[in-house]
């Protein structure tokens, strides 16, 4: 049994969970495993959300693809 667990999830977006003490952290609002608004690149790309460098713009498996035809690496998927 693991009583912390931090849990991350690429996919269209960025998300993810903790559980610490065998209990799911929530925060106050229940987004505390939203990751994938949190701005890494103040300048970055436009996010969906309508803000700009989220880590879902790098990290999603749609970020990682639109990086990898920046560089030349013409892939359809992850």
């Amino acid at each position: 049994s693991v009583a912390d667990l931090v849990y991350v999830r690429l996919s269209d977006g960025v998300g993810g969970g903790l559980v610490v003490g065998g209990q799911l952290v929530t925060g106050s609002s229940g987004l505390a495993g939203e990751l994938g608004h949190v701005t890494v690149e103040p300048a970055g790309r436009p996010c969906r959300c309508g803000k700009r460098g989220c880590l879902e713009t790098v990290a999603s498996v749609p970020g990682i693809l639109a990086a990898c035809w920046e560089f030349g690496l013409r892939l359809e998927n992850l």
